[in-house]
């Protein structure tokens, strides 16, 4: 169930001239498994995203950030089938390869720990998310600015978390700031068209 046969041919020949097994090689496994990811063919995504991963620790080692990037690429996998279980694993391995490369308060391990968050909000583990969340934003706060939609659906759910485990303070803290930045997004649209 191949929809991409041209860019698998190429791979083909890639394969052929190249050898397998490089980073570059495990680059364009990875790109292939996304393509399959968007086509919602999670089976066929999986086997190149284990398969480029396979390669970078071959060539790389266990403890590299581009095998914490595939444990991740392989957890989403897992999350789109359904298999939280499994997302929590591969995210929680991408999270401590994070950390030992990256250091605890790096902007990697913020997005892995909002990966687990939204694992944790889906299985109803809101403690765990809210704790997450927390984490992954004041790392966020410190380092670097998110992309405004991406930080109001992080937002909603971390005050979702919160409601939750009934910290309903930190519930309207949170709530009020994805309203703001809300309000800022209509505002910028309207000042656009």
């Amino acid at each position: 169930i191949h929809v991409f046969p041209e860019t698998e041919r190429a791979l083909g020949f890639w394969e052929h001239v190249n050898g397998e097994g490089s980073p570059e090689h495990a680059s364009i496994l990875t790109n292939l498994g996304a393509l399959y990811v968007d086509q919602h063919k999670y089976d066929v995504a999986q086997s190149y995203f284990e398969r480029a991963r396979a390669m970078d620790v071959k060539a790389l080692g266990t403890d590299n950030w581009r095998v914490a990037s595939d444990l991740s690429n392989l957890a989403v996998t897992a999350v789109k089938r359904k298999h939280f279980d499994e997302a929590d694993e591969l995210f929680r391995r991408a999270l401590a390869i994070n950390e030992h490369v990256f250091g605890p308060e790096s902007i990697p391990v913020a997005q892995s720990l909002a990966n687990l968050a939204e694992v944790n909000v889906t299985r109803k583990q809101f403690e765990a998310a809210a704790a997450q969340f927390g984490r992954a934003f004041s790392i966020w706060g410190r380092e670097t600015k998110l992309a405004p939609g991406t930080e109001l659906g992080l937002l909603e759910h971390f005050s979702q978390s919160l409601k939750q485990i009934q910290d309903y303070a930190g519930a309207e803290r949170v709530a009020m700031r994805a309203m703001s930045l809300r309000v800022k997004l209509a505002l910028r649209k309207s000042a656009n068209t």
